[in-house]
């Protein structure tokens, strides 16, 4: 399983944040589905945007990569656990 890559234009912001497991997360709709943000990355951190997309695709979690001119945002589906704290 591969994550989805999109412009980061083509998802819809929920906002202000979202309640979950005691953190806050920004969140994003795309499709139908609802995804909250893992990590941010610079343009230049590439890489590893679709290193951590794909490591949690392989876990059979909904994930997607957003790109933008300003870097990536690597989002994975709102009702899976997450592996790691969001992203401030």
């Amino acid at each position: 399983m591969l994550p989805i890559v999109i412009a980061e234009d083509q998802v819809h912001p929920i906002g202000p944040r979202l309640y979950l497991d005691g953190y806050t997360h920004r969140a994003t709709l795309y499709g139908d589905q609802l995804y909250r943000l893992v990590k941010k990355f610079s343009v230049a951190d590439r890489l590893q945007a679709h290193v951590l997309g794909c490591k949690l695709a392989g876990q059979k979690i909904p994930t997607l990569i957003t790109a933008s001119s300003q870097g990536y945002g690597v989002w994975m589906d709102f009702k899976y656990p997450n592996p790691m704290p969001p992203d401030r």
